[in-house]
């Protein structure tokens, strides 16, 4: 009995190790199929969210490279339509005083693109004064390029050196134009509000008028005032638009030519 009782537990030893095997095995297997499916869940919740954060800033820098797109053509349009405003005031100003001045509209263009190749100035802003000092006919055309350069320098100067707008520079063609279109009283009137002509110089510009040499009185007046000027005209780049504005050679930029424009006048 006893030899067939220890046989028995023996028996029944094996039998439990080897259930304890399977059962091991098993939940082995089973760990390994939850672990996969938990992964496999994790990475499509990842992937998910991946997708729509990628899908968001996509979205994003379409729509804010479109509101850049519209302000920039928007900004291009407006300046587009300034310049048309512009070019029509400066043919009628011409068209008005009958050319007296002898500055055609491609002159005054002219000038106003070769100060925008040295100033953050636009040339619409500088033909905007033009239009102001082709008004006082007594400026002619050999004074009107010193007179519109020294408008510039002017209105940078009273703008404390900074780049001045067309208004301003409309307004400073008004002073300027009111000094050269009567010399002697210019010089005078200038004194006032502090540019420094001497008693000597004011003397000049009086026999200079008084002889009908006013052109002379003027050259006078404007020297004095680009040195007193000199050195306030920023050069610096000129920002990109302007760049984009600007003609080498001078006829129409393309702004103009986007507002209906393809030929110069």
């Amino acid at each position: 009995m006893a030899d067939f009782s220890l046989g028995t537990a023996e028996l029944q030893t094996v039998v439990s190790l080897a259930g304890l095997s399977s059962g091991l095995s098993n939940a082995e297997a089973l760990t390994k199929s939850k672990l996969e499916s938990t992964a496999n869940s994790c990475m499509g919740i990842f992937g998910g969210i991946l997708s729509v954060g990628i899908g968001n800033l996509i979205s994003q820098g379409i729509t804010a490279l479109s509101g850049a797109l519209t302000g920039m053509f928007g900004t291009i349009i407006d300046e587009a339509q300034s310049a048309e405003r512009t070019q029509a005031q400066l043919g009628a100003v011409i068209e008005s005083t009958g050319g007296k001045a002898g500055v055609t509209a491609d002159m005054a263009n002219e000038y106003a693109a070769a100060i925008q190749r040295l100033t953050p100035v636009s040339d619409d802003a500088v033909v905007a004064g033009e239009n102001m000092l082709l008004t006082f006919t007594g400026i002619g055309k050999d004074v009107f390029p010193q007179a519109t350069s020294t408008m510039v320098d002017m209105a940078t100067t009273m703008n404390g050196g900074m780049t001045p707008s067309a208004e301003q520079l409309s307004k400073t063609a008004i002073m300027l134009g009111k000094a050269l279109q009567d010399p002697e009283k210019g010089a005078t009137a200038l004194r006032k509000v502090g540019v420094a002509l001497i008693d000597q110089q004011v003397e000049q510009i009086k026999a200079f008028n008084a002889s009908g040499n006013a052109m002379e009185a003027q050259k006078l007046i404007l020297n004095e005032l680009s040195t007193s000027s000199a050195g306030r005209r920023q050069l610096q780049p000129r920002p990109t638009l302007a760049r984009w504005r600007c003609s080498e050679t001078r006829s129409w930029t393309w702004p103009r030519t986007l507002a209906g424009h393809s030929s110069a006048r």
